[in-house]
């Protein structure tokens, strides 16, 4: 039986090592002094989101989220519904150019089918007593929600 239980570990542990997290990265044109413009115009709170930043360094580190809602007529549960939070580290590398990368994507359901981590994998880790074919279909909407974010932050903050 140990054995059993040593080979599951083993496996769950694999399957986790070799997963990636969902990560967008781009360079933009841009300043430091203009991300922390635009981050200011365009989040509620920017003291909010705002987690680190070194004008010295060009180094601008948020936290924050975005709403998740699955149209009732899709067919899911709106137990889903909720948000999914990110990191975006926002780098001036000089010569007007910005390097951005979003990355630690996390659903959390207002209800209770929270999917955790987004990885690039095509199914979530977390078991719903929904079919596959459902959580992988709000998986899938997930990494959708979360593209469209990252181009809108891209397109934010960028100069050009």
């Amino acid at each position: 039986m140990k054995k059993a239980i040593f080979v599951f570990t083993l496996l769950c542990i694999s399957v986790n090592l070799f997963s990636q997290q969902l990560s967008y990265q781009d360079t933009i044109p841009g300043t430091y002094q203009s991300a922390m413009i635009k981050i200011a115009q365009n989040y509620n709170d920017a003291s909010k989101v705002i987690q680190y930043k070194d004008k010295e360094d060009g180094l601008i580190v948020l936290k924050a989220a975005f709403d998740f809602d699955i149209p009732f007529s899709w067919g899911a549960n709106k137990t889903v519904d909720g948000m999914i939070y990110y990191s975006l580290t926002i780098t001036d590398i000089g010569n007007n150019q910005l390097t951005i990368k979003m990355n630690n994507f996390e659903h959390r359901s207002h209800g209770s089918k929270s999917f955790g981590i987004i990885t690039t994998d095509e199914e979530p880790n977390g078991k719903t007593s929904q079919t596959k074919g459902w959580r992988i279909k709000v998986y899938n909407r997930m990494k959708e929600y979360s593209e469209r974010n990252y181009l809108s932050v891209k397109s934010m903050l960028s100069d050009g």
